[in-house]
């Protein structure tokens, strides 16, 4: 009767748990929020060597550092290019804490194999040591390209020693000592390679129940000849990490912000100055701003100082018509781990191209050979970004600001031959000014419930077409006329049932431009916001909500998820069905060999 009874219960709970799965994944609602500040990943490591004192070390890496190694080449194409992973000044303020307690050199690169020892060993491939730290694991390269960059940092003089053999592939580090280890595992053989009169004492990187220290070789390693690779050069790093011994770093914060301006516009490139301030207020410290242009790799733009009030001002130049996302860091000092700012969304429009005007005249060049590269940059991005929504009703919010820039023209006065130097004369197309992107908007596309939604720049050729469309098929607001330049403003637009609400407000919630409209036969929506010939808008706090429905981030885009959706209920079903038939199945079974032991029993 017990097991009977544990049987039932078992079952249940499994038909329970089931159920409670199947209702769990219900699509929610959903809200999608860019720019918000990213965490830094913390890492705690526990350094112990003989004759001191258990040491803690506490480091901290922003996301825009880790991002922007992630992005670099990884390409190892021969010994030259080990150089680039070794990058002591990203891991300085390592060496820093660890000379505090370690002022041996012998027993500051232990300190050192101790904490890479205490990652986790995979094949990785070759890593920067930013990366390493962040993942907290990596193979023989990554962890010896950490190793060497911290004792580099610290002031020793190491090697790389490189394994080959036909059984092997292996890498690690060789230490300069000015005398033979004193604290080398005492029943491992010591192990130095003589190279240009000085003695490098292995020291292996890879994790082990031995803890490897100076001197220490491996088994594997014995009667294997190393090749000695030096660090004659090191790759830069724009920033470092952050690190304490003993005591966790406190948080700050760096903020971001673009003054009013007018970008000056010098041979299509774009020059926007940022500004903000770090908290708690510090001064002297160096702020890097990186660069993502497109969603692709993190880039670093420039750098600046941070002046006697806490603030810092920089500039950065953007290139050429499409979307940039820029932040900006610092590393952190006296106790604070650094920071990353809010990322910042900028949509940089078609430029107006070189010109050479006078009486009579007016004429357009173009460097020579990049004639294509030019009226690309003269016509503009068609999209900037995508999204695919699905729900009954969304939202779409953001704050925004305009900025027009400055062209250049050249005068007759000021032509000379060292102007046109390195020029050639465009000839456009016919129809150019049709073709010009310079229209920014948000148009939405719907079908039953799918909504396609594109950040783009219009072309007249663009507006003409949305004109033929027949009465009631398209919702057309432009609010152009109501956006000035270097003021922030903030909009919302939502579209619900039938109905397609839009508000502009000034930043302090003043409202400028309120629309209401019956959307029934509506299939799609633009909301103009502004010219950008010469001009950037920039956005912060974009926000999306879909109701009735989920979002699924893919890169840049969402799409519907309908499908796992599915997927998962009746995975889940046939699951819940196969448990019930196995329970069913054996519990008849042991009830016919209860019922033969029974039988059995009874007549001996």
């Amino acid at each position: 009767m017990k097991q009977v009874r544990a049987e039932k219960t078992i079952t249940l709970a499994l038909i329970v748990l089931l159920l409670l799965t199947l209702i769990s994944y219900v699509p929610p609602s959903v809200k999608a929020e860019s720019f918000v500040v990213s965490v830094n990943y913390e890492r705690v490591y526990i350094i112990f060597q003989a004759g001191n004192l258990v040491q803690k070390l506490y480091v901290s890496i922003t996301p825009s550092l880790y991002d922007y190694y992630k992005g670099k080449n990884h390409g190892l194409y021969d010994v030259n290019s080990y150089n680039k992973f070794i990058t002591p000044e990203a891991v300085k303020p390592i060496a820093e804490e660890l000379r505090k307690v370690f002022r041996d050199d012998e027993q500051f690169a232990n300190s050192v194999l101790s904490l890479v020892h205490k990652m986790k060993y995979v094949r990785s491939g070759p890593k920067y040591p930013v990366e390493t730290l962040v993942e907290n694991a990596g193979d023989c390269s990554a962890l010896s390209f950490l190793a060497a960059s911290i004792m580099i940092a610290g002031g020793l003089d190491v090697v790389l020693l490189r394994y080959s053999g036909d059984n092997i592939e292996h890498l690690n580090v060789g230490v300069f000592l000015l005398h033979a280890p004193i604290y080398h595992t005492w029943w491992v053989s010591s192990k130095g390679y003589e190279y240009e009169g000085k003695k490098y004492w292995m020291a292996e990187c890879t994790p082990s129940w031995i803890n490897w220290r100076v001197g220490d070789e491996p088994e594997s390693l014995q009667d294997t000849k190393a090749r000695v690779i030096t660090i004659d050069s090191w790759g830069e790093s724009p920033s470092c990490v952050s690190a304490s011994l003993n005591f966790p770093l406190k948080p700050s914060i760096i903020s971001i912000d673009l003054p009013p301006q007018t970008p000056v516009i010098i041979n299509n490139v774009y020059s926007v100055q940022i500004s903000g301030a770090i908290i708690p207020e510090t001064t002297g410290v160096k702020v890097v701003a990186y660069v993502n242009r497109n969603g692709f790799s993190w880039e670093f733009s420039t750098a600046a100082w941070v002046d006697e009030l806490g603030r810092y001002t920089l500039v950065c130049n953007l290139t050429s018509p499409g979307t940039y996302y820029i932040r900006v860091s610092w590393n952190g000092s006296k106790g604070y781990s650094g920071a990353d700012s809010p990322v910042l969304m900028l949509f940089v429009g078609p430029s107006s191209l070189t010109q050479f005007s006078g009486p009579g005249f007016n004429y357009i060049y173009s460097r020579i050979g990049l004639s294509k590269y030019e009226v690309y940059k003269g016509v503009g991005a068609d999209e900037f970004l995508n999204f695919q929504l699905v729900g009954d009703r969304i939202l779409i919010a953001a704050e925004f600001m305009l900025l027009k820039g400055k062209s250049m023209t050249v005068l007759e006065s000021q032509m000379s031959s060292k102007i046109l130097e390195g020029l050639e004369l465009l000839r456009l197309p016919n129809d150019f000014d049709l073709k010009v992107r310079d229209t920014f908007a948000f148009t939405l596309s719907k079908y039953d419930y799918n909504y396609s939604v594109y950040v783009r720049g219009l072309s007249l050729y663009d507006v003409l077409n949305m004109s033929q469309l027949n009465d009631g098929e398209a919702l057309v607001l432009n609010a152009s006329s109501s956006v000035r330049d270097n003021s922030w403003y903030s909009f919302v637009l939502e579209i619900g049932g039938n109905v397609t609400s839009f508000e502009l407000r000034e930043i302090n919630g003043a409202p400028l431009k309120v629309f209401s409209a019956d959307n029934t036969t509506a299939k799609t929506f633009v909301i103009i916001l502004a010219s950008i010939k010469d001009s950037i808008i920039i956005f912060k706090n974009l926000k999306m909500e879909t109701f009735d429905d989920f979002l699924k981030p893919e890169g840049d885009n969402f799409a519907p998820s309908f499908l796992l959706y599915y997927m998962v209920f009746f995975t889940s079903l046939t699951i819940l069905v196969l448990v019930a038939t196995t329970v069913h199945v054996y519990k008849r079974k042991r009830e016919t060999f209860e019922v033969a032991g029974f039988i059995t029993f009874t007549f001996n």
